[in-house]
């Protein structure tokens, strides 16, 4: 049996605004390079652009919640 000695890094963080803390985010994920790097409550209205929040080396999954009545 093959013998795996890799580990994936996976960080999760309730942000709370992605837009005013994104330098931070950025310069933590320069740092260490994880390789899953999950935020919570960015607070990015579902129709703005995400180009603006694009890390180089990481993929942007978004799934938005829904609008309360």
């Amino acid at each position: 049996m093959a013998s795996f000695n890799h580990f994936c890094n996976i960080v999760p963080l309730n942000i709370r605004g992605l837009a005013s803390k994104l330098d931070d985010v950025k310069g933590v994920i320069s740092k260490d390079k994880f390789q899953i790097f999950c935020l919570t409550e960015t607070l990015i209205h579902k129709d703005e652009k995400y180009k603006f929040y694009e890390i180089p080396g990481y993929d942007i999954i978004r799934r938005d919640t829904a609008e309360k009545v």
